[in-house]
């Protein structure tokens, strides 16, 4: 049989120009359906007070996963001096654990970087009036074209540093205000406007905020902190107390792992780590669970409901009947109902275990080379993210995942009810697999939440990353 060559050259070039264009377009639906989580960009401002500390010494240990570009002090009530003495020297301590954090992520960031952004902001109660180095330091990046990604302002302690950024701009560029809204995202930790007998009723910021911005940018308030706030505290922490007691502290995480974790103090009266779920949120969202999508997604900082007459104020949820409460329901003369209090706390309780486990880890990093520690798996959705399908409809729900140490992994698909709109309840087949499948409840027009966890079975503190499935359901018409 003769073959002539040239045609044979033709034909091979085409088969392998054919089947390169396959693969490149299976590539770029893959990119499209898993878009790679980026780091979130952040803006963190805090009061300093005893709990406030404590959250520092996450924030840095977790400042890898983060995009932070700012660190500035905001008074609250409760304020001392010296806000940004007390940062500079956590990040003193931060410098002496860098070298062996970098073992396990280089992209840890400088002390000399952390410097550079940490700066004074307002220091006295609601004084939004005054411009300070952090305030202008805020208004900066807002009205920074360069870059439209969101901007999140964490606010640890008072509001009057964020809305000093936001009264310079209102006064110098108002054709600025929608722009600077819509990229904005304010976290408050409470209000903490007033002491007292006007803790969280006055709340001069707020209604400035309120009163000068149309659109509003999106305000998210966790009123209850509480599951990051009183360690050891059954009523907060629930199933997950076990990650919140003294003995586990001192076992895994302050004893041991250096000078930065050795800074954190347990109070057994509460103020353990309270402001922690402002940087929460979006550590989950980096981590796979799309919380900073929208307020009622939920994640590692809480779920939220829209407030009464307002399009961009939110609060917690309370996850046992899923009606939204407004804060001033919660208050009895000054005393906080506690059962309404524990049940907004679990939207964020419920992920104690993971957020605990993760921060051992962490502090583990400050001591111990790369091969004697624990890090993350990688999962990846080998389906849509987000998905339209009809009543009736099998939907196949698949993943890839791999562990850097060689670990062991554990899958795990549930619905998670409170965060989509349908009634139904689904039934998930081979849930613990890496593929699985459920069969669409007839619910058009409603919207169905799906979690994968992936943890690994790794040195001393299992680790876990999550993927989000939206299902959305045609109606049949």
């Amino acid at each position: 049989m003769r073959i002539n060559l040239n045609h044979f050259l033709f034909s091979t070039f085409v088969i392998l120009t054919f089947l390169s264009i396959s693969c490149s377009q299976d590539t770029k639906q893959t990119k499209v359906n898993n878009p790679r989580a980026h780091k979130i960009r952040v803006i963190h401002t805090s009061d300093l007070v005893r709990d406030d500390e404590n959250t520092l010494v996450r924030l840095l240990l977790f400042s890898n996963d983060q995009e932070i570009l700012g660190i500035h002090s905001s008074a609250s009530p409760w304020s001392d001096t010296g806000i940004i003495k007390k940062v500079f020297r956590h990040i003193d301590l931060y410098e002496k654990v860098y070298p062996n954090l970098k073992k396990h992520d280089p992209s840890y960031p400088s002390p000399e970087y952390l410097r550079s952004i940490t700066m004074p902001g307002n220091e006295v109660p609601n004084d939004y009036m005054t411009d300070t180095p952090g305030s202008l330091h805020i208004k900066d990046v807002l009205l920074d074209h360069s870059n439209d990604e969101p901007v999140w302002v964490a606010c640890w302690g008072g509001p009057a540093t964020v809305t000093a950024a936001l009264r310079f701009i209102n006064d110098h560029h108002p054709e600025e205000k929608e722009y600077v809204a819509k990229k904005l995202r304010i976290y408050f930790v409470g209000r903490q406007e007033g002491a007292g007998d006007t803790y969280q009723k006055e709340q001069p910021c707020m209604d400035y905020i309120n009163s000068h911005y149309q659109p509003l940018p999106q305000m998210l308030t966790c009123e209850m902190y509480n599951y990051m706030n009183y360690w050891g505290d059954t009523g907060f922490w629930f199933n997950n107390v076990q990650y919140s007691t003294k003995e586990w502290v001192e076992n895994n995480y302050n004893k041991g792992n250096g000078p930065l974790c050795d800074d954190f103090e347990y109070y057994d009266t509460g103020d353990c780590d309270g402001d922690a779920p402002a940087m929460l949120h979006i550590l989950g969202d980096y981590y796979g669970l799309r919380s900073t999508e929208a307020p009622s997604y939920g994640g590692w900082g809480s779920r939220f409901s829209r407030t009464v007459n307002n399009d961009n104020r939110f609060v917690n949820w309370d996850e046992k009947d899923l009606n939204p409460h407004y804060v001033a329901d919660a208050y009895s003369g000054d005393t906080i109902t506690r059962n309404w209090s524990q049940k907004m706390c679990y939207s964020g309780a419920r992920w104690d275990d993971d957020i605990q486990n993760e921060l051992a880890v962490r502090a583990s990093w400050c001591v111990k080379d790369y091969a004697e520690a624990n890090h993350p798996p990688v999962v990846n959705l080998t389906v849509p993210q987000d998905i339209s399908v009809t009543p009736g409809q099998k939907i196949n729900l698949s993943c890839t995942a791999s562990d850097p140490d060689g670990d062991s992994l554990k899958y795990h698909w549930w619905q998670y009810k409170e965060a989509g709109t349908s009634t139904a309840t689904i039934t998930i087949n081979s849930a613990e697999t890496p593929e699985a499948s459920f069969i669409c409840p007839d619910d058009p027009g409603k919207t169905i939440h799906v979690i994968l966890e992936v943890q690994d079975n790794g040195k001393g503190h299992p680790l876990t990353r999550y993927a989000r499935l939206i299902i959305t359901v045609k109606s049949l018409k």
